[in-house]
């Protein structure tokens, strides 16, 4: 993969952690399961344990709330070294 086409699936990338920012935020909002907030949020200890069932006790919702406010910083670093680099596009 050549420099452009890495630039583009990396803005690529960035908008789909956006997107799955913006749906946790919503979720957040109306307090529903706290794993799918979990899972979206997807920079904690329990994207996977949100996502499959298994051996581990669900995501409470404050839980829900620490994942979704570490997603944001994630993405908020991420987009600022995005835009130093000049790599946001606009839309």
């Amino acid at each position: 993969m050549n420099e452009p086409e890495s630039q583009k699936e990396a803005q690529l990338w960035l908008r789909y952690a956006k997107e799955d920012l913006a749906a946790a935020e919503g979720l957040i909002e109306h307090i529903l399961t706290p794993r799918h907030v979990c899972f979206l949020s997807q920079q904690s200890e329990w994207a996977v344990e949100a996502r499959y069932p298994g051996d581990w006790p669900e995501a409470t919702i404050e839980e829900a709330r620490e994942a979704l406010g570490l997603a944001r910083e994630v993405y908020k670093y991420t987009a600022g070294d995005f835009e130093e680099r000049g790599m946001i596009e606009d839309g």
